[in-house]
């Protein structure tokens, strides 16, 4: 038996009202293997990168390790937000504390590409969404989403802190499709969603008004890690505004989140009367996003907001004590200009950029605080040729200063790529990248920039990669072998405070091979697989021996299909050989629906299919925390 417990009986219901309406319907709508108006391709393999060059790239016009996930993608993988869209990708290894993508305390959820732990930029239409350590990814549903582009290796020279492993550029969706979903689930799920888009002109300028919505409710989850914790019910709100006219866009996303941790005294029977403590969360973000580009130019405003409040009750059973009772807010605003200048002998791309965050604390109980700041800068430069239509070189150039602390990196990137056909290409990618100590890093709980952390410098590093990419009408397939090498941060115990933790440089390194493949296997199948072996291994103390992180064996796959109005997605991912000796992570997901029209759709989704008990966290040895058991949802959809 799966150690978080479920309500079976609802899973059972849903998923027999599910089969019995597909046998209802079964007889309307379109004849047997006549496709409907409006449906999507099985699969696209015309795959174009703009994250990675910062413009417009065939997948095999481009000197990096590259996928991209297009809507139909997107909608195949059956998850609620980017977290879960993200999870059965190539070579992207989950990190979680808790359900759907949600974890517990001062924790957040990581998408981890190349053992890099801290090393995951993530971008909303090209713009920053990290904030002081934070991904955030599971507050992006999947129905704001339009495509999202990953780039694997060094991202610095382009993108600046934080683009160690790789960038995830999360680019909204801008089709004029209206849809309304209704998902039930297991757990009390419940998932309304509303999106609202359409095109509209103003003095002879087209673009689009677009609103979305979002209400999303989950039951208690008992059991989720192996210390006696649960997970009370949660509830999360969005909505998103976003408007286009002419070559200017604007958007806001405002999203709250209300859940709480329970830890019981008794994890035999789970019983609500043993809960020792109780810890109440309540998590609100603004995203705020405003570009507009030219021929030859481009800009971009944005501001992540986050808004925390904490609170934790314990010794329930006895004598009730309030033993935190804190805010904690993180603002980070921040703008992006870029232009290209493309003589007839070379093409050049410059640009700079500028942010300034603040991080604020407050403690209730004792009434202090912190209050903390900084502002960062940097300048970029790329410059390419072509040389006789088959070689592209390119030398970028990046330097970047952050006022706390007087930190600065410079960041080189050369890449080199060779066109053998005009689908068949070959690359060599070699980069630095860096990602600076976040404002809690520096400053700790003082609120000052204290001493032990005032020599903090940025972690640092090399990565050297190269591969072979080929793209043809029925295959989309790439080979990368990589290298990196760099300083990261991990943390230790202050040698006169045991209560107090400092940071400390550490070496991190991995050596590894990737292979993907993308084929269409026939006008209804498709598969997509990968499948990547690394060493990724970090250092506690500089001196130290070499430890294994994460793990060394990765695989994926996903394999779709469609006919007529029926369609289904199986996906798996495997993690092996991974640290702590714990048991391979093999998350699995089925998706499986109709479409009784060009309007209207009914789906199933089974996650966690062979109902496994898989450990989905790697960064400690004492606290093991699980997936979700077998979790039906079923899904009404419906365009107009």
């Amino acid at each position: 038996m799966h150690p978080l417990k479920t309500n079976a009986t609802n899973r059972h219901k849903i998923a027999a009202a599910f089969f019995a309406a597909l046998a209802c319907f079964s007889a309307s709508g379109a004849l047997p293997g006549q496709p409907l108006p409006g449906f999507d391709e099985i699969v696209t393999l015309d795959k174009i990168n703009v994250t990675a060059m910062r413009e417009s790239k065939d997948f095999y016009e481009t000197p990096a390790s590259t996928f991209t996930l297009d809507r139909a993608e997107i909608k195949a993988m059956g998850g609620d937000s980017a977290f879960d869209t993200v999870r059965f990708s190539d070579g992207v290894a989950i990190d979680s504390m808790g359900v759907a993508g949600q974890s517990y305390g001062a924790m957040t959820s990581k998408t981890v590409m190349r053992g890099s732990r801290r090393g995951t930029l993530i971008l909303i239409d090209g713009m920053p969404a990290n904030n002081n350590g934070y991904y955030n990814m599971e507050d992006i549903p999947v129905e704001t989403i339009g495509r999202i582009e990953v780039v694997k290796g060094a991202g610095s020279s382009m993108y600046g802190s934080e683009a160690i492993g790789g960038v995830i550029n999360i680019i909204s969706d801008s089709s004029p499709v209206n849809t309304a979903s209704a998902t039930l689930g297991g757990n009390k799920y419940q998932n309304f969603s509303i999106a609202v888009r359409e095109p509209w002109a103003v003095w002879g300028q087209s673009g689009m008004l677009g609103v979305s919505g979002l209400l999303q409710n989950l039951g208690k989850v008992q059991r989720i890690s192996s210390s006696k914790l649960g997970m009370g019910e949660s509830k999360k709100w969005m909505g998103r505004l976003d408007g286009s006219i002419g070559r200017w866009k604007v958007s806001y996303q405002y999203s709250e989140n209300n859940y709480s941790f329970d830890t019981y005294n008794d994890a035999r029977t789970w019983n609500p009367a043993t809960i020792t403590q109780k810890a109440h969360y309540d998590d609100t973000k603004h995203y705020i996003r405003s570009s507009g580009r030219g021929e030859n130019w481009q800009i971009g405003l944005y501001a992540n907001i986050q808004q925390r409040y904490a609170m934790t009750e314990r010794n329930l059973l006895a004598t009730r004590q309030i033993s935190s009772n804190n805010d904690y807010d993180s603002r980070v605003y921040g703008g992006d200009f870029q232009y290209s200048l493309k003589p007839s002998w070379a093409e050049f791309l410059l640009g700079v950029s500028a942010s300034y965050e603040d991080f604020t604390t407050r403690n209730y109980l004792n009434n202090t605080g912190t209050d903390s700041d900084r502002e960062s800068v940097a300048a970029f430069v790329r410059a390419s040729k072509t040389f006789g239509d088959t070689w592209m070189a390119a030398v970028s150039l990046r330097e970047s200063y952050v006022s706390s602390g007087d930190l600065t990196a410079f960041t080189p990137q050369f890449q080199l790529l060779k066109k053998f056909t005009s689908r068949f290409s070959a690359y060599a990618n070699v980069g630095r990248s860096f990602n600076m100590p976040s404002l809690n890093q520096l400053y700790g709980p003082t609120g000052t920039l204290s001493t032990s952390n005032a020599d903090l410098e940025p972690e640092e590093g090399w990565t050297y990669e190269t591969g072979l990419k080929w793209q043809s009408g029925s295959t989309l397939a790439s080979l990368a072998v990589f290298h990196m090498d760099f300083n990261h941060i991990t943390y230790v115990v202050h040698p006169t405070d045991p209560d107090l933790q400092i940071p400390m440089s550490v070496p991190f390194q991995n050596t590894g091979v990737e292979l993907s493949v993308t084929q269409k296997l026939s006008k209804h199948i498709a598969l997509e697989a990968g499948a990547s072996y690394g060493k990724p291994e970090e250092k506690a103390t500089p001196g130290g021996p070499w430890n294994a992180v994460y793990g060394r064996v990765q695989a994926n796959a996903r394999l779709r299909w469609q006919w007529s109005r029926y369609f289904a997605s199986f996906n798996v991912s495997v993690l092996a050989d991974r640290v702590y000796d714990r048991k391979d992570m093999t998350p699995t997901l089925l998706k499986a629906g109709m479409k009784f029209n060009e309007h209207i759709q009914l789906s199933v989704v089974v996650d966690n299919v062979f109902n496994r008990i898989d450990v989905t966290n790697h960064t400690s040895a004492t606290t093991a925390y699980y997936s979700m058991p077998r979790w039906v949802k079923v899904t009404l959809t419906s365009t107009f």
